[in-house]
């Protein structure tokens, strides 16, 4: 253990950081639930509300967004992903094409496979 990390630890709030950081995958499951997460890396992330997504990013990056999130576009009224320049992606190569996503809206999808 580094000097810094231990005198972290016995710091008199260590046992509140501890307490508080064991929530972190509850809050960032919902957050992917809920479609929030736009960026996640090491211990943070970037949340955004769909308001916000749909107008600072645009259709195409909402959509890709809420895909990375689990989602499938299809199971919340869209026809699908978008490519870049706005067409229609071929839904054959997807990865929820044989289950559906990860979420069906907020309902976790029973079907739902990792891992190929």
């Amino acid at each position: 253990m580094s000097k810094p990390e231990k005198q972290l630890q016995q710091k008199p709030y260590a046992a509140y950081r501890e307490d508080a950081d064991q929530h972190w995958s509850e809050i960032m499951e919902l957050a992917e639930k809920y479609g929030f997460i736009l960026q996640a890396y090491g211990g943070s992330a970037t949340l955004a509300t769909h308001r916000a997504q749909l107008e600072q990013l645009g259709e195409i990056e909402y959509l890709r967004i809420q895909q990375m999130n689990g989602h499938c576009p299809k199971d919340f009224g869209c026809p699908g992903c978008l490519t870049a320049d706005g067409a229609l992606k071929d839904c054959g190569s997807c990865w929820a094409a044989t289950n559906g996503g990860k979420w069906i809206r907020f309902d976790k999808n029973k079907q739902y496979k990792t891992g190929g």
